[in-house]
């Protein structure tokens, strides 16, 4: 990346004491962090994230402010799963754009998955709770295509 690009990344760090470490090279750098959610290991009560072999569940031109959703569950994803990690892109939009992602027939957060510059392809990770249904959303600000992988689980 050069100076002025905006890029998104999802982390899943590990927390010690309530404290996670942030470190850049290569010279100084403006960081948004965003905290999405916490997974909280099985011996802690919590559940385990577990790594699929890939599986597109939506492949579509969203339309402006529209929303597309599609099962997640299946093809190694058990019906236990309360989320999904997916890898979320979106492919030359016409101008800015950015992608929300939420569980099925739940309201569009307020955050963006995914933020793409006009005329570029981009993707992130993201992890996305299941509807009771098994689904998962996708929303887009402008007319975009979108691909939505399952690439893991949290059970």
């Amino acid at each position: 990346f050069s100076g002025g690009d905006v890029a998104d990344s999802l982390a899943i760090v590990p927390v010690t004491a309530g404290r996670f470490d942030l470190t850049a090279t290569g010279g100084p750098i403006t960081a948004q962090l965003d905290a999405r959610g916490i997974v909280v290991d099985a011996a802690t009560g919590g559940g385990t994230l577990t790594a699929v072999t890939p599986r597109r569940v939506i492949d579509t031109t969203v339309p402006a402010g529209r929303t597309r959703s599609s099962v997640a569950i299946g093809g190694g994803v058990p019906s236990t799963a309360s989320a999904v990690l997916v890898r979320v892109s979106a492919v030359d939009p016409g101008t800015d754009a950015t992608v929300q992602l939420s569980a099925g027939a739940q309201a569009v957060p307020a955050g963006a998955a995914l933020r793409i510059p006009r005329g570029t392809t981009r993707g992130n990770l993201a992890l996305v709770p299941l509807g009771t249904s098994g689904t998962v959303q996708a929303t887009a600000s402008v007319r975009a295509r979108v691909r939505v992988d399952v690439v893991g689980y949290l059970n």
